[in-house]
């Protein structure tokens, strides 16, 4: 588990998000062991033995394994709640830091740290406003070198704090905005960065429509809107290698695609898919109760966005999606959760790609209810459309 992640540097085009940060003087003090995604404490050991601390150890441990298996997830994050609010005075730095760098690498777990971070901001507001106040410091760097991993699971991790009542409504909405000036930007930038933004609040709005329904739906009205007119406006240029049934319809783009998942669950009323697990459900009413804290995402800044920009991201910013099989073909009636299930498995393949038995153990416990071999099977194909600069061995695909 300790080595799930080790070795991700040097793979080429896919270690971008990473590079240009470990210069940073913060970024060193913060993740000394260099750029790659590992879990071990990174503290300085208190002992001439070089020996690193047992409860550092145990804390880094049990934040990264939570979850993983159980079959009351609730009482076990009470019970992690109990023992991080017991050490974080003492521990505080390896448990953010650790939590932090789950947050950005186990995809199918945010919901889990955003809950915990909601227990712990009952128990303790300013513990929220520190982690509040740590997420914008890594969103603002996110942004500034296009960190694309990054800027989406910060973005869906501050809908996880919005859930468990960490941030105010107000402040993740504002923080979409900063996607729609991207979008609204469309004639100064690529239609690559316009898509990436798009797609990425696309599979955010999942997680917290049913929350913002409820008291905010002229918000989620707007902004799906203004998703609509960018779809509607963009190039809609069909790559006919995509057509796999020469008697079907194209197959309309990832950005198409995730807008229509959006709309049918906007017909039945915002639903919280399947696929979304929502541990936060466990102590909502205990969670209404907290302070909830302002996100200054007036203070993140786009440095790319009035500039001259030549040339794309330099990596696909969104993916391509097959129909292999005509008679459950996406085309002709996609489940609202499709998209977001295929977003979450290129995720895993991505980040565990070291592990393949892990990797499959994380898959088979994704909530898909019908289908899944042929999701699995559609979405892995569809990777080779990552060539011909892949983010992995050419051997892969």
């Amino acid at each position: 588990y300790q080595r799930r992640v080790r070795g991700m540097e040097g793979r080429g085009s896919s270690s971008r998000h990473w590079r240009g940060r470990k210069n940073s003087s913060s970024y060193s003090r913060r993740y000394p062991s260099g750029p790659g995604r590992d879990f071990r404490p990174t503290r300085t050991p208190s002992d001439s033995s070089g020996a690193v601390d047992e409860k550092e150890l145990s804390l880094n441990n049990s934040l990264i394994r939570v979850g993983d298996g159980v079959t009351n997830l609730e009482s076990t994050l009470t019970v992690l709640h109990e023992l991080l609010a017991e050490d974080i005075k003492v521990h505080k730095n390896i448990i953010f830091d650790t939590m932090f760098k789950c947050v950005l690498a186990l995809p199918t777990k945010t919901g889990i740290y955003g809950t915990l971070v909601g227990l712990l901001n009952l128990s303790n507001n300013e513990l929220g406003k520190e982690v509040v106040e740590r997420v914008r410091e890594e969103f603002q760097v996110a942004l500034k070198r296009l960190e694309l991993y990054n800027i989406k699971f910060l973005l869906r991790f501050l809908g996880e704090l919005y859930n468990a009542h960490v941030i105010d409504a107000k402040s993740l909405i504002d923080t979409y905005g900063i996607a729609l000036k991207v979008i609204e930007a469309e004639e100064k930038i690529p239609w690559s960065y316009c898509d990436f933004f798009s797609f990425v609040m696309m599979v955010s709005l999942p997680f917290v429509a049913p929350k913002l329904f409820k008291s905010h739906s002229e918000d989620l009205e707007r902004i799906l809107k203004a998703l609509g007119d960018y779809v509607q406006k963009r190039d809609k240029t069909i790559d006919k290698i995509t057509c796999v049934f020469p008697f079907l319809p194209p197959q309309p783009s990832a950005i198409e695609l995730a807008y229509q998942s959006l709309l049918k669950q906007k017909a039945n009323g915002w639903p919280l898919l399947d696929v979304i697990p929502a541990p936060h459900r466990y102590f909502e009413t205990k969670l209404e109760e907290s302070i909830e804290h302002p996100f200054p995402s007036q203070e993140l800044t786009l440095p790319w966005l009035n500039t001259a920009i030549a040339g794309g991201l330099g990596e696909q910013s969104i993916p391509v999606y097959l129909a292999l099989f005509p008679e459950t073909s996406v085309l002709t009636d996609i489940p609202p959760e499709r998209i977001l299930i295929s977003d979450l498995i290129i995720d895993i393949l991505y980040f565990f790609n070291q592990n393949r038995a892990l990797a499959v153990k994380i898959l088979s416990s994704l909530n898909i209810k019908e289908n899944s071999d042929i999701l699995f099977v559609e979405t892995i194909f569809s990777q080779m459309f990552r060539l011909p600069r892949p983010p992995f061995r050419h051997l892969y695909y």
